[in-house]
This record gives structure tokens, sequence and C-alpha cells, in this order.
């Protein structure tokens, strides 16, 4: 991944198409950051993702598997049990909510996050990361 523009070299470049002078060298110096932009937010978008959190339902069979879900160690609980989501980087690092998210907040903060709420209402580049 190439280095970000510095505000030094944005600003020369602002000065530049102002003034009516781009020249290819700085249009793919542009192409270069905005590929590098892309890549960042989408990284930073794959690990803001929604996790969602059941009551363990005790139930020894299921007998619709349609009802179910299977957790990420592997139990099986009724769908019905949903609670409500989280976002797994902020609020679950390991698959398994913090003490803190389960103890210190209305859950209704936790999905979207705010990362994640601000990388969805940002205009999207186009195309998709190399």
């Amino acid at each position: 991944m190439t280095a970000p523009l510095s505000d030094e070299r944005l600003a020369e470049i602002r000065r530049d198409f102002s003034g009516g002078v781009m020249g290819a060298a700085t249009v793919f110096e542009l192409l270069a950051e905005v590929e590098r932009l892309r890549t960042v937010v989408a990284r930073a978008r794959d690990m803001h993702w929604r996790f969602d959190i059941y009551d363990i339902c005790g139930c020894r069979e299921h007998e619709d598997e349609a009802a179910t879900v299977t957790l990420s160690d592997g139990e099986v609980v009724c769908r019905s049990g949903y609670q409500y989501s989280i976002c797994h980087e902020c609020c679950a690092p390991g698959d398994s909510q913090t003490e803190e998210c389960v103890d210190n907040h209305d859950h209704s903060e936790c999905w979207p996050c705010p990362t994640r709420k601000a990388l969805d209402e940002t205009p999207s580049l186009v195309g998709s990361p190399s």
C-alpha cells in the first residue's frame, strides 16, 4: 500500500488544480491515493461487523432446524432467543461479548457502532479495492 499524501502535498495539488495545471503524474498520484483510501475503508468495514446475541435456550433437541442458529462456539440455540446485535470489533473481540458491553451501556447503541455507521454513511468510492 502506498503512503498517504501529506497535507502539504494535497494543498500543492489543490493550488495546481485551481491554477489549471494538472500533470499526468499528479493524476496517477491521486488515483493511488483513492485506491489506498478504498483499501483502508474496506479493511475497517471488514473489522466492524454485526454479531448477534442470543439467549441460551437449554433445549436438548430442536425439531425445526430453520428455527435455530448455530453460534460461533458451535452451540445451537433457538432463533427466537435473539436479544440484540453488537459490533464484533467493539463489543465481542474473540467471539465473546465483553463485560463492559454486557453491563455498562444500552445495547441499542452497539450496532451499528459509531465506526461502522460513519463508514456506511461515507459515499462509496468508485469500484472496489484491488
